[in-house]
């Protein structure tokens, strides 16, 4: 019998509800708007049909392109459990939300974000997870948002997490998913769900993840069905993900073990979201934390050079506020990896029996600016942050050409640094790069001149802090030299503090010089980015008013 997700569009009934209340223990981040909805999912096994609710608010001012928040819940856990952990989001950030609920959310036989297996054809069929996905895509597609709460998200900032169990399916989620995320945070969540030894019923907690996928005999924990040995279950490459063609069968634990997923079934050219999530430490539940979670995942991320950040820790903290990351990622837009670090946990297995406690790959130690990312077809530019020395990886990139085999000449803080060759994956890395340097890279042989080493001391903003106009300049001769390269003498645009695009004054430039009239933008600091050539310089202003 031919097994396919149904979420009937026929059939399915939409039933909203304003509601208006405050969040208990919040006070940063209480919702202006929200509205409730329920849909009927279909089960594909045929037992019974289910009601996922789900409601979505914002947070702060109903401007437009506000980012967008996917937060799936917890074991047994609800809308209160989950709207406080809002709390978190940075302060004076506006944002939309969607937070996912079953009914009757302690009935571990469906409800842990991914799906369960068909008895009659031994196949795992991830319903919930495709179910999740469809309303996402809705939010991406329709003015589900706009409708709800009066505004509008950017479909380039969406981002998903949760904690404990929903930590397992922002996990599946986001990093299956890089064509809706750019980044996700997955709390005390499990990246693989088979149990340590393969020994059915060994433990409750984890055969609540065996029923799910494929369980074996005798791991019903006195649910009426027994379901098959799990070395029988199986499920089909991207049966997940219903942008992607069918693939071959796999065991089911294995596929959904992202470690073996992503070595497996995907090669680094993956173009998987920035990962942030945590590990229990000391191992809880009778089950080894550990080798469920992050020390499972952090490994392959490593060697296929991924981004991510791993705090290994009895955490369910959120990072202590590591939240605040997630803003500065964008699905359209770069971001950077860090291997071979002379800083924080590298080589920290637990297979070796290491269980120290930390951080693995901490991006507030060695980062960089989002604001300064320059990617064009033939040319690319970014400024680290912080501290540290690391080979640096360009993931995601948009205009870059990144074929393997691809030569790039190399200015490493605008001094020449040799060639750098992309990898069979298409992969460019630039081999250890010391704190907050400048990464300039040129395709060799593209005729692109690398600029006129702009430098900071030339960019004049003034006045600073400004209300409401302020002038910016570049000195003269830069705009001589400039000339003389034959290269676009000036371009300069503003962002916001969130990096959102203001307005570009290259048209309105006059010897170097423009003036920005800011009375309809609101206070705050303004990021200006002015290029000469290839040459990117980043400059803050404040408006005051």
């Amino acid at each position: 019998m031919k097994i396919f997700f149904l979420i009937s569009m026929l059939c399915m009934a939409l039933t909203a509800a304003t509601i208006v209340e405050s969040i208990p223990g919040t006070t940063q981040h209480s919702w202006t708007a929200m509205q409730e909805y329920t849909r009927p999912i279909i089960r594909e096994d045929g037992i019974t049909t289910i009601n996922l609710h789900f409601r979505v608010y914002r947070y702060g001012s109903a401007t437009a392109n506000l980012p967008f928040v996917v937060q799936v819940h917890e074991w047994g856990g609800g809308w209160d459990t989950m709207e406080p952990k809002y709390y978190y989001m940075p302060n004076g950030l506006s944002f939309a939300a969607i937070n996912f609920q079953f009914e009757n959310s302690s009935d571990n036989t469906w409800n842990w974000w991914y799906g369960n297996v068909n008895l009659s054809t031994s196949r795992t069929i991830p319903w919930i997870h495709n179910a999740i996905i469809s309303i996402i895509h809705e939010c991406e597609t329709t003015d589900l948002v706009q409708t709800a709460v009066g505004a509008t998200i950017d479909t380039n900032r969406i981002y998903i997490t949760g904690g404990s169990i929903g930590g397992t399916g922002t996990h599946q989620l986001g990093m299956r998913h890089p064509e809706i995320f750019a980044a996700y945070f997955a709390m005390s969540g499990w990246s693989r769900f088979d149990d340590e030894g393969g020994v059915c019923g060994a433990n409750a907690f984890q055969s609540s993840f065996l029923k799910i996928i494929g369980s074996c005999e005798g791991c019903d924990r006195g649910y009426p069905i027994k379901y098959p040995d799990r070395d029988t279950v199986y499920i089909k490459v991207n049966a997940d993900q219903t942008h992607l063609p069918l693939g071959p069968e796999l065991r089911a634990m294995d596929y959904t073990n992202l470690a073996y997923y992503l070595d497996q079934v995907r090669d680094p050219s993956w173009p998987a979201p920035f990962a942030m999530f945590s590990g229990n430490v000391p191992p809880v539940y009778g089950h080894n934390d550990l080798n469920h979670m992050g020390d499972n995942l952090w490994p392959v991320l490593e060697a296929q050079k991924r981004g991510y950040v791993y705090l290994r820790g009895n955490s369910f903290n959120l990072f202590n506020g590591g939240m605040q990351y997630m803003q500065n990622f964008r699905r359209n837009q770069s971001f950077l990896a860090f291997t071979n670090r002379n800083y924080g946990l590298n080589d920290c297995l637990y297979l070796d029996g290491c269980t120290t406690t930390g951080r693995f790959n901490d991006i507030a130690v060695h980062g960089w600016d989002h604001t300064t990312i320059v990617d064009e077809t033939n040319h690319y530019y970014v400024k680290l942050t912080g501290a540290g020395t690391a080979d640096v990886t360009l993931r995601r990139l948009q205009q870059l050409v990144h074929t393997p085999g691809t030569v790039y000449d190399l200015k490493i803080n605008n001094t020449a640094s040799g060639q750098i060759t992309a990898d069979q994956y298409g992969l460019v890395t630039i081999p250890q790069v010391a704190d907050a340097a400048s990464i300039d890279l040129v395709v060799h042989g593209s005729g692109v001149d690398q600029g006129t080493d702009l430098q900071a001391s030339d960019v004049v903003i003034a006045p600073n802090p400004f209300n409401p106009a302020v002038t910016i300049s570049v000195g003269a001769s830069r705009i001589i030299e400039s000339s003389r390269a034959s290269v676009t003498p000036l371009h300069l645009a503003i962002y916001n503090a969130n990096g959102r695009f203001v307005t570009d004054l290259t048209s309105h430039i006059i010897n170097g010089s423009v003036s920005w009239d800011a009375s309809n933008q609101p206070s705050g600091i303004y990021i200006i980015k002015v290029r000469m050539g290839h040459r990117e310089i980043i400059k803050r202003a404040t408006l005051l008013k």
